[in-house]
C-alpha cells in the first residue's frame, strides 16, 4: 500500500478553499432570490453550483457535501422544469439545504485538518504500463480529483473542460480510454459519445460515463449512446482505478487477438503492413537501417499431399514457434499468407538478417527430420533485402526480398539469399 501524496493532500485543501468561496456565492445568490423569486437566471446559477458540488464532494471523500447539494439540485430542477417562481416554501427549504451544506463544509474542513497529521492510504502499486486517459468534464474540481487518483495509480491523464473541443483533444492525445460527463454546456456527454462512435477510428475506443445521474433509465440511455461502462458520482477512487484498468486491458486483449493469425499465433498481414510503415518511417527519420526477410516453405504441397493437411498445419505452427523463440524482441514476424512468412529486422544490415535466418533454418530442418519422418525434412527458403540500399518504400522492399527468395528457390531451396541487383 502507498501513502497519499502531498499533492493529493494539497488538492483536497484547494478544493475546500474553493468550496468556501462557492458557498459565499451561493448564499449571495439565495439572498437575491428572496428579492427576485422569479429570476430564472439566478435559479439556474444556484442549480449549476449545486450540481458541481454534488459531483465533486464525494469524489474528494466528503459524501455529506454531495448529499446536501443533491437536495438543492433536486428542488431547483422541479422549478426550472415548470419555469415557475420560487414560492416561500421553496425558499425556506433552500435556506435549510444551504445551511446543511455549510455544516457539511465545516465538518469536512475539520476532518481534513485532522487527517493532515495522519498517514492515509490508497490503492496498491501502480501498473508499470503507461495507460493514457482523457477526462471530459466541465467541473475542474472533479477532473483534478480524477487526475490525482489515476496519477497515483500510474496513469497519464489529460483533462478537457470544454466539450466542444473534446474531439480534437482526443485525436491529438490518442487515449486508451475516455471518461465522459453527461451534463455539460453546449454539447452534453450523450451527444459527444454518439458523435465519436460515428467515426471509424473511435468505434472501439473505451468510453466510460462519469456522472451524477443515478436512474436506471439514464444508464440505459448512456449505454445506447455507445458507452462501455458507467460510473456514478461521488466517485469511489478504488472503483475508478479498477474499472479504467479492466476496460483498457480488455480492449488491448481484443485488439491483440484481432492482429493475430489464428493458426500460427504470429501477427497477421494487415498488422505487419501497418507496423512496417511505422518502423520504416523511424528508420528514415533517424537514418537507421532495416532488413526484411521473406520465407516460403519448401515443397509444402508435397507435405500436405503425402501426410495430410493437419501435418502441414503442424509444420507451419512449428516454424512460427521457432520464429517466436529465436527472434529478438525488437524483430517482428508475421504469417504473410499460405506457407509464406515475413520478418522485420530493425537496425540490421541484410547480411545480419541472413545469418539469423540461416541459424533458424538449420534448427528447423534438424527438428523436423527427427520428429516426423527420417526420410524427409521440412525446410524453407528465404530472401532478404535492406533499407536504404535496396529500396525506399515498403512495397519495393517486399518486392526485392521476394526476388531474393526466388533466387534461393532456383539455387536449390533450403537456403537464404540476399538481394543482388
Amino acid at each position: 500500500m502507498r501513502r497519499l501524496s502531498d499533492k493529493n493532500q494539497e488538492l483536497v485543501q484547494e478544493y475546500l478553499q474553493e468550496l468556501s468561496g462557492r458557498l459565499r456565492q451561493m448564499s449571495a445568490c439565495l439572498a437575491e432570490l428572496h428579492r427576485r423569486p422569479d429570476a430564472l437566471e439566478l435559479t439556474q446559477q444556484l442549480r449549476a453550483a449545486a450540481h458541481r458540488l454534488k459531483g465533486s464532494g464525494g469524489t474528494y471523500g466528503f459524501p455529506e457535501i454531495s448529499a446536501a447539494s443533491l437536495q438543492i439540485e433536486t428542488l431547483l430542477d422541479e422549478h426550472l422544469a415548470s419555469r415557475s417562481p420560487l414560492d416561500s416554501l421553496a425558499l425556506t427549504h433552500l435556506e435549510k439545504y444551504t445551511n446543511d451544506l455549510e455544516k457539511a463544509f465545516l465538518q469536512a474542513d475539520r476532518r481534513q485538518i485532522r487527517s493532515e497529521s495522519k498517514t492515509s492510504t490508497i490503492m496498491g502499486d501502480p501498473d508499470p504500463r503507461i495507460f493514457r486517459i482523457i477526462t471530459v468534464d466541465d467541473d475542474p474540481d472533479v477532473t483534478r480529483s480524477i487526475e490525482s487518483t489515476l496519477g497515483e495509480a500510474g496513469f497519464l491523464v489529460k483533462s478537457v473542460h470544454q466539450p466542444e473541443i473534446a474531439r480534437e483533444a482526443i485525436e491529438s492525445f490518442r487515449p486508451d480510454l475516455v471518461l465522459l460527463d453527461i451534463d455539460m454546456p453546449k454539447i452534453d456527454g450523450l451527444e459527444l459519445c454518439r458523435s465519436l462512435r460515428r467515426q471509424k477510428r473511435f468505434q472501439t475506443l473505451p468510453i466510460v460515463f462519469v456522472t451524477g445521474r443515478v436512474q436506471s433509465t439514464d444508464k440505459i440511455e448512456g449505454l445506447y449512446a455507445g458507452a462501455d461502462d458507467y460510473l456514478t458520482k461521488p466517485i469511489n477512487p478504488e472503483e475508478l482505478v479498477a474499472r479504467c484498468r479492466t476496460r483498457i486491458n480488455r480492449d488491448r486483449i481484443i485488439k491483440e487477438l484481432g492482429h493475430r493469425d489464428a493458426l500460427t499465433g504470429l501477427y497477421n498481414r494487415q498488422y505487419f503492413d501497418e507496423q512496417f510503415q511505422v518502423r520504416l518511417a523511424e528508420a528514415r527519420r533517424y537514418e537507421g537501417r532495416l532488413a526484411i526477410g521473406m520465407l516460403d516453405m519448401d515443397d509444402f504441397k508435397e507435405i500436405n499431399d503425402t501426410y495430410g493437411h493437419p501435418m502441414g498445419d503442424r509444420v507451419l505452427q512449428e516454424l512460427a514457434k521457432l520464429l517466436t523463440q529465436d527472434l529478438r524482441q525488437s524483430d517482428l514476424a508475421a504469417r504473410y499468407g499460405g506457407e509464406e512468412f515475413i520478418v522485420l529486422f530493425p537496425g540490421l544490415e541484410p547480411n545480419g538478417a541472413r545469418v539469423a535466418l540461416e541459424r533458424m533454418l538449420k534448427k528447423f530442418m534438424i527438428k523436423h527430420v527427427q520428429q516426423f519422418n527420417k526420410s524427409w525434412g521440412a525446410s524453407f527458403s528465404g530472401g532478404v533485402a535492406g533499407f536504404p540500399q535496396d529500396a525506399q518504400t515498403s512495397e519495393a522492399l517486399i518486392a526485392r526480398a521476394d526476388e531474393a527468395l526466388y533466387q534461393a528457390k532456383r539455387a536449390g531451396k533450403r537456403r537464404v539469399e540476399v538481394f543482388r541487383r
